[in-house]
């Protein structure tokens, strides 16, 4: 066998590795934001159309991927934790392809393994798995492997589809249009061909690709009478919803900051000083993957608010220059102290790096307890129990048990068809309830959120206006209002909202009384 078919024995097995251990977690249940997804991915099912009749604020393939998956799993949450593991996988597998465009052979397989030890070991949390981001990491990384491929006669088909997948990554959130922007800057100054005649037509190939990408989306939404509601919620609001993370500290932006990028990726970053030290002939190369690289880390950074999740669309660009690094501290060991030296040595990285990861891996596995669930040693109730999250005051923010309760209480005392509104973060409740909001506010937060302009207020007072009109066109049989769920996104709770929110707790006062109160859950009965 040939290094290149090791190399491919050696990446069969990383990928076979890396599936198998992620199958862990596929029984895990969706929390707060896979909630939100699910409930309107539910709705589409459904006839819902998103953004007209259910809130959001994510791009649509991300409720098209969950609506997939949550038929294709008969409503189980294994079908979109599914869908993630195989996101993941294929990343792994593109990093390596695209690695091998773009570097020497042992430099891919070092970049395909850099990828998925972050992969395998901190994303296997069910705060960040099936997030917008999982999604557009292969997405991300098939338009670079397309747009760096070297085959002549083709060049401009590849460059074309390049286009349109990265279309759909900005189909899934509006921030990959960072990525794309990137391309057409690299393609324009002739980064893939240098002194290409016709680079400018293989910008048009690019761009005819992107429009080819998006026009799909908004012709449906257009015939569906939603497009301005989508472009309502894409645009407009997460400009404000941008504006109100930007409010959030510099020193406590910069602090989560450093403290997501080092949890991620530990020593990873570091490798990259060796591509300075390295003598080689493809620094156009290394070039266009740390350029890449920054336009990742930008998609990252004008989001401001750092979650651990916004980091993964860094993970694929990070892999290759970690790739490219390890080789060259291989190199630079070998001409120091030989070869088996500078083997030894970046082995011994790699071991200490995958021990790192392998222990984040046990310790979420031993947090959650899937397997004792699947072996029968714990019951459903106490492994719905280990999911829940308090913020730094100790206030609780989610609690699935909680929810789940306060879902078979909305179900039971409900008709099927009746209506349920949840006033605060959690429309997993009316998904697990399976009741529709009687209202596309869903979420509260685009009725709650802190206006930092003259434009924001104005839309925030035709939402307010626009939700208290939906309740009283089609009034909800059951009311539910969430206390002590003070959040990143939402400072204050939303019972405390709700009472500031006068039109609303008047019109609630006036036709609902309170029956039950569950946790956090308070519940509102018709009178």
């Amino acid at each position: 066998m040939n290094e290149y078919g090791r190399d491919r024995l050696l990446l069969s097995l990383v990928l076979v590795a890396f599936f198998i251990a992620g199958l862990v977690i596929l029984p895990v249940p969706f929390t707060r934001d896979q909630g939100i997804y699910a409930y309107v991915g539910w709705g589409w099912l459904n006839d819902f159309v998103p953004y007209k009749d259910a809130f959001g604020h994510k791009g649509p393939l991300l409720y098209a991927i969950y609506a997939l998956g949550l038929s294709f799993a008969k409503g189980a949450m294994w079908g979109i934790n599914l869908f993630d593991l195989i996101a993941r996988t294929l990343t792994i597998a593109l990093v390596y392809v695209t690695g091998r465009e773009l570097m020497p052979r042992r430099s891919a397989l070092y970049a395909a393994l850099f990828t998925a030890l972050p992969l395998w070991g901190i994303f296997n949390s069910c705060w960040w798995n099936a997030q917008a981001e999982t999604f557009m990491m292969p997405l991300l990384i098939a338009s670079v492997w397309l747009c760096v491929r070297k085959e002549a006669g083709l060049r401009l088909l590849l460059i074309g589809i390049a286009g349109f997948i990265a279309a759909q990554a900005v189909m899934l959130k509006p921030t990959a249009v960072i990525h794309a922007l990137f391309f057409i800057g690299w393609l324009g100054v002739g980064g893939a061909e240098p002194g290409f005649k016709g680079k400018w037509k293989i910008v048009i190939c690019f761009l005819s690709g992107l429009i080819a990408g998006i026009a799909p989306w908004i012709i449906y939404f257009a015939a569906k009478g939603a497009l301005g509601q989508m472009g309502e919620w894409l645009l407009v609001f997460n400009s404000f919803h941008v504006a109100a993370s930007l409010e959030v500290k510099g020193s406590a932006l910069a602090g989560t900051l450093l403290r997501g990028f080092w949890r991620v990726f530990y020593i990873i970053p570091a490798a990259v000083v060796f591509l300075f030290i390295r003598n080689n002939e493809q620094r156009k190369e290394l070039g266009f993957i740390l350029g890449w690289t920054l336009a990742c880390f930008f998609t990252v950074l004008i989001q401001a608010r750092f979650f651990l999740y916004h980091w993964l669309v860094l993970i694929p660009a990070m892999g290759l220059v970690a790739g490219a690094g390890m080789e060259s501290l291989h190199l630079s060991l070998s001409r120091w102290k030989g070869d088996k030296a500078g083997r030894a040595i970046t082995t011994l990285v790699i071991i200490w790096l995958f021990l790192s990861f392998g222990r984040i891996w046990l310790l979420i596995e031993e947090s959650y307890r899937t397997r004792d669930y699947l072996l029968n040693r714990i019951t459903l109730s106490e492994y719905y129990a280990r999911f829940s999250e308090d913020d730094e005051k100790g206030v609780g923010d989610f609690d699935l048990l909680a929810s789940v309760a306060a879902a078979n209480y909305a179900h039971k005392h409900t008709k099927k068809n009746g209506r349920v509104l949840v006033f605060g973060y959690e429309p997993i409740v009316n998904y697990l309830a399976a009741r529709v909001a009687p209202t596309r506010f869903q979420i509260d937060y685009p009725l709650t959120f802190k206006p930092l302009s003259e434009k924001a207020v104005s839309y925030s007072e035709k939402w307010r206006a626009e939700f208290m009109a939906d309740l009283e066109r089609t009034p909800p049989e059951m009311v539910i209002i969430l206390d002590n769920d003070k959040n990143a996104i939402e400072p204050e709770s939303s019972l405390k909202q709700a009472r500031e929110f006068s039109e609303f707790w008047f019109w609630l006062n006036k036709n609902f009384t309170e029956a039950e109160v569950i946790e956090d859950f308070h519940f509102y009965r018709r009178k």
